[in-house]
């Protein structure tokens, strides 16, 4: 097994909860940003839609309460 000192997080999975607003959605931005494929998860669905399509393509909504 091999170890890499990279702090990448491209390819990684990121669920973020509560990310429909404020520092959740800031943290899903960066992190699809950074190249990581990004749950957006909160209990308002549609706000978690909008976020997810800012996003980008690696990026889905889902409600989680």
């Amino acid at each position: 097994m091999t170890f890499s000192n990279s702090r990448s997080i491209a390819g990684s999975v990121a669920i973020i909860t509560g990310a429909a607003s404020g520092m959740g959605k800031a943290t899903a931005k960066l992190f699809a940003s950074e190249g990581a494929h990004v749950a957006v998860t909160d209990i308002d669905l549609d706000a978690s839609e909008a976020v997810a399509a800012e996003c980008g393509e690696n990026a889905r909504a889902y409600k989680l309460d």
